[in-house]
């Protein structure tokens, strides 16, 4: 049998999105990966990653709260790690992320097949999973026919 393999897994449990993430991992768990030890450490979404992650000595960091300081350290030690955040580009880790520009090119579509041509985005300021979602959306309303305006909240 092949070694235990010690995974910490730091997403946030306050919200379905984790909760969905955690029991991916399970599921998985369930029929591939039998030899994984893995150290769950409940979070809030806004929470930073916590100050021991730095000190990891697993085999693995499945990661939501991760930054690009973490990704270099990670590197640079040779812990393989996943980034679970939308909030870099470029980290040079294996990502997994929502296809941000198909959700907001999904939700135009959806107002345009009923007949909607006059349509607005709602989006946050300074946050990339907004900024890719307008992208996506006003993609796909900038037809002739159609009008699209912007707001990004603070």
């Amino acid at each position: 049998m092949p070694a235990r393999r010690s995974v910490a897994v730091i997403v946030e449990t306050s919200g379905s999105y984790g909760r969905e993430i955690l029991g991916g991992i399970a599921r998985y768990l369930r029929t591939h990966a039998r030899n994984w030890s893995l150290f769950v450490d409940e979070r809030e979404l806004s929470a930073e990653a916590p100050a021991w992650l730095s000190r990891w000595r697993g085999d693995g960091i499945i990661c939501r709260p991760m930054t690009p300081a973490l990704a270099e350290l990670f590197g640079r030690r040779g812990i393989p790690a996943i980034d679970l955040n939308d909030q870099h580009e470029g980290l040079g880790l294996p990502h997994i992320w929502s296809d941000m520009r198909a959700i907001g090119r999904r939700a135009a579509e959806h107002l345009l097949e009923r007949g909607f041509r006059n349509l607005a985005f709602c989006g946050f300021r300074d946050e990339l999973w907004s900024e890719l979602r307008r992208q996506g959306f006003t993609e796909a309303v900038e037809r002739p026919g159609s009008r699209c305006e912007a707001y990004a909240s603070p």
